[in-house]
């Protein structure tokens, strides 16, 4: 709307009208931040960084204890700590979104209490585990491709959504070229929404829109960040991801000598390679290498 008519019509709402259009999700968000329709059982959000995913995942679950068809939640982060400082506590967490409502955050308990009775339990992606003998009718991962080990994590979340009439999940992501990644696109009943960073520039700072303008506009990171592209490999590589990925391991044996080797650029500026590092160790019994 031009200003003046703006204007005009901001003045003539009552002060209950002006507070029910301020805390309209709906009218405030993009389409791709809304749940979309059909009969789907994992909502998959890809956003670059600031793109609008936690705010979004968080009225998403207000809305669904608000309609009654979420009693029981799950929040699910990389960390305890991402869960309770971005998904509950963050500034577009559930606590900021749905602050009207009455929610009360007991972190001994790890638990967002509504009025209504329903609770969201906290767990992390470091003890997939910690989801077995749970049960949800919905449920909110956020970061699926940081977690430690996504396909179980979801494998375990997936076990405990199975109560209600239909239980859903959300998981809310920037993607990265990784099999559990892959293998989440590919499966059935996965609806995708995807945003990117300057889509949500009203409410990200100037300064930092301009910064990754510049220095990551049109790259293969800003691509993936902020544009929340899968980026396959290059075609022109000597080393293919997956055979980073089915070489990864979470534990290691002893090591009796570690090498770190550094390949340094030979000139600085903008145009300059990046500095190549890679870190080798021989294991105690001499019998391999990590």
């Amino acid at each position: 709307m031009p200003p003046e008519l703006r204007a005009r019509l901001l003045e003539s709402l009552s002060p209950a009208d002006a507070e029910f259009l301020n805390s309209d999700w709906p009218f405030w968000a993009r389409p791709e931040q809304l749940a979309p329709e059909g009969d789907w059982r994992i909502w998959l959000f890809l956003g670059g960084r600031g793109a609008g995913k936690t705010r979004a995942g968080a009225e998403w679950i207000l809305d669904g204890v608000r309609e009654g068809a979420m009693r029981r939640v799950a929040l699910v982060g990389a960390t305890y700590a991402d869960v309770r400082d971005v998904m509950i506590a963050g500034e577009s967490g559930l606590l900021a979104a749905g602050r009207a409502e009455g929610l009360r955050y007991e972190a001994s308990k790890r638990q967002v209490h509504w009025p209504s009775g329903a609770v969201a339990q906290a767990f992390t992606a470091e003890e997939p585990d910690g989801l077995r003998g749970h049960q949800f009718d919905g449920a909110w991962l956020d970061e699926f491709c940081k977690a430690r080990d996504p396909e179980t994590t979801l494998d375990m979340l997936l076990m405990a959504l199975r109560i209600g009439e239909n239980p859903r999940a959300l998981l809310t992501t920037t993607p990265r070229n990784i099999a559990a990644f892959k293998a989440l696109l590919a499966m059935p009943a996965v609806a995708v929404t995807r945003a990117g960073t300057f889509a949500n520039a009203a409410n990200l700072a100037p300064a930092f829109l301009e910064q990754m303008r510049l220095q990551y506009a049109g790259t293969r990171l800003g691509r993936q960040e902020l544009d929340a592209e899968l980026i396959e490999d290059n075609e022109s590589a000597l080393w293919r991801r997956e055979w980073i990925e089915a070489a990864r391991v979470r534990e290691w044996p002893a090591l009796r000598r570690v090498v770190v080797a550094v390949d340094p650029p030979a000139s600085a500026g903008a145009d300059a390679d990046e500095c190549g590092i890679v870190i080798a160790g021989a294991s105690a019994d001499g019998h391999g290498y990590v």
